[in-house]
């Protein structure tokens, strides 16, 4: 399983979620597609919706459907 790669210099903020189904759905899809954890999909799709370029962006994680 592929985590989150640590960034030199950055720090990163533990988030607590609470998600409907469909979306708790998604993730999951995600985690097994990509065999990547709940937190890279999670900190992937939220830096492709704002525009973040990251490290440990994947490009093809942003089709969750």
């Amino acid at each position: 399983m592929k985590i989150q790669p640590r960034i030199k210099g950055m720090t990163r903020t533990p988030m607590g979620t609470a998600v409907i189904d469909q979306i708790e759905r998604a993730i999951q899809k995600e985690m097994a597609r990509y065999g990547v954890s709940r937190s890279f999909v999670i900190a992937n799709a939220l830096a492709f919706t704002f525009n973040i370029k990251t490290a440990s962006y994947i490009p093809e994680i942003r089709r969750v459907k």
